[in-house]
């Protein structure tokens, strides 16, 4: 078997995936505060005004809530730019929605403004203490940032961020793919590997699996193990990666 001479990063798969928040619409919560004896004609003003106040402000966080879920659906039918439209708007209406500049990040990344979705990541980042974001939110804006910062080649950046996702959610395949594609363009080949099996393990019902596959595949003929890349390399085959399959009729 001859050993392939491409250079890895004409063939690394740079193309991970920014994914989106979910937020459902919860209840809207009031205080309950000591009850005064006051005259019913004042009392119907006051109940009529501030629940007028009440409905505005429901109706204000609704709709950014609104356009944020339908980004989020836009999101999942693959139309980024709609799905930017609807984000864009949802901070609009709120300009500390943490989770909106989240999902512009992710779908940025997947129409290649992987500077602008920097920024959008970053802007998430500066709002999460005020925004209370759970620890997956947290992952999922930092595993989009290295996605960002893998595409633009700042790959120590990328280990730094995906390392970070991993913190707040060790059970990322996203980020730990993302890790793995920035250690091999930094010749870490078996760290490359440990990232690349803990993402197949992970999510082996991945849309993106051939993906982790055929990396994985690069870096094993790395380190000298051509029959591993080969099995990798079927492997993704079978997921329907055209490149993978190329190794695989030439070089295995």
């Amino acid at each position: 078997m001859k050993k392939r001479t491409a250079v890895i990063g004409a063939l690394l798969s740079l193309l991970p995936l920014g994914q989106p928040f979910f937020l459902a619409i919860g209840g809207i919560l009031t205080s309950t505060g000591v009850m005064l004896a006051v005259p019913e004609k004042v009392k119907a003003e006051s109940f009529i005004y501030y629940k007028n106040l009440r409905n505005k402000k429901k109706v204000k966080a609704e709709s950014a809530i609104y356009y944020y879920n339908l980004g989020n659906k836009k999101f999942s039918l693959k139309d980024y730019s709609g799905a930017i439209l609807d984000y864009t708007k949802a901070v609009e209406i709120n300009p500390n929605f943490a989770q909106s500049y989240g999902g512009m990040c992710g779908a940025k990344i997947n129409i290649g403004m992987n500077k602008e979705a920097v920024v959008d990541c970053n802007k998430a980042l500066s709002l999460s203490n005020s925004n209370k974001l759970t620890n997956n939110d947290r992952a999922m804006i930092y595993a989009n940032l290295c996605g960002a910062n893998l595409n633009l080649g700042v790959h120590k950046d990328t280990i730094k961020d995906c390392t970070k996702a991993l913190k707040f959610n060790p059970k990322n395949d996203l980020a730990f793919y993302n890790r793995g594609s920035a250690k091999i363009q930094l010749n870490d080949y078996y760290g490359a590997i440990y990232d690349l099996n803990k993402a197949i393990d992970l999510n082996l019902n991945s849309n993106f699996i051939s993906w982790y596959y055929s990396n994985r595949g690069i870096a094993k003929e790395n380190v000298g193990d051509l029959r591993g890349a080969c099995a990798d390399w079927r492997e993704a085959s079978t997921f329907g990666d055209q490149n993978s399959k190329q190794w695989v009729s030439n070089q295995c």
